[in-house]
């Protein structure tokens, strides 16, 4: 993803830090842009980078979605909600998480998702590269031998 230039926060509004009562886990830090609050700086980086993509025609939309319920076999039910939903003007639209640290509780939600929904979720890191998680690449190793 490109960072962020002068005209960008010129145009988009700069990004706000806001300290919280209790700090993040993973030193995350909540950031306002554009008038909505993000749970981190990358998410709030990675809005202003849709919005040039927007700009740019090369998306037609993006939003941030409400929580997603994930119901397992034997009762197993875990929300969700992922950063956003992105309608790109070539191709399907898809579900999108930025992460910059990946605990194990959303390596299992990534995993029910992709067993119990048929939408796709891409995850990308701070600099908007594409993670492949570990049980991914273990099956296409497994598909390739």
């Amino acid at each position: 993803m490109p960072q962020p230039t002068a005209p960008l926060d010129v145009q988009a509004g700069a990004l706000r830090h806001r300290s919280l009562t209790r700090p993040h886990k993973y030193g995350a830090k909540a950031t306002w842009y554009a008038g909505q609050r993000y749970d981190s700086q990358i998410e709030a980086r990675y809005a202003a980078h849709l919005d040039l993509l927007l700009a740019a025609g090369e998306i037609v939309q993006w939003t941030r979605p409400k929580p997603v319920e994930l119901v397992a076999r034997r009762g197993l039910r875990l929300t969700y909600r992922p950063d956003f939903w992105v309608e790109p003007k070539d191709g399907s639209p898809y579900y999108l998480d930025v992460k910059g640290v990946i605990p194990q509780s959303f390596a299992i939600r990534w995993k029910l998702w992709a067993m119990l929904r048929d939408e796709l979720l891409r995850v990308v890191d701070g600099d908007g590269q594409e993670i492949q998680p570990k049980w991914r690449r273990q099956q296409q190793k497994g598909a390739d031998h």
